[in-house]
């Protein structure tokens, strides 16, 4: 072979390797920024879970109207982040439903034990501490499974 077509063809083969590393650096630059986007969106659900918790709790115990409003907000706001998370596996696709179904959980055992302590309250005593002891536990286990089940969301795609 002439040293002419040696040159031409080793080029050519050079060039193919250099689009070859070029489209496989664009690719992983790609998932990077995916896997980095995922971070923050399960680092925001974390946050908010705990939020969501402390809230609920304190609440119950205080009865503020403005922790009420940001609790109401958080829960509007916590599907809309999950349903910004890409779950790529079957691992990530349960614990995503998982938080989903613990978030509804938590909304709904709140509200029972919000509408509870509010219908049994005793006007001349103030509000009867049993019974927000036991609304205040039941709504800790379930911000508990919450906060739980964002801490793996964030756990599985840190890995």
């Amino acid at each position: 072979m002439k040293i002419r077509t040696q040159s031409t063809l080793t080029t050519a083969a050079f060039a193919v390797i250099l689009v070859i590393v070029t489209a496989s650096l664009i690719i992983t630059d790609r998932r990077v920024e995916q896997t980095n986007s995922e971070k923050e969106i399960a680092v925001k659900l974390e946050r908010q879970a705990n939020e969501i918790g402390y809230l609920s709790r304190v609440y119950l115990l205080y009865g503020e109207r403005q922790q009420l409003s940001r609790l109401k907000s958080l829960n509007a706001s916590f599907p809309a982040t999950l349903e910004r998370l890409n779950p790529g596996t079957a691992e990530q696709r349960v614990v995503v439903s998982n938080l989903k179904a613990n978030h509804e959980r938590l909304k709904n055992v709140f509200s029972e034990t919000r509408t509870a302590s509010v219908s049994e309250q005793d006007p001349g005593n103030g509000r009867d501490p049993a019974l927000i002891q036991g609304s205040w536990s039941r709504v800790e286990g379930q911000s508990r499974g919450l906060i739980f089940d964002s801490e793996q969301v964030h756990t599985i795609l840190s890995d």
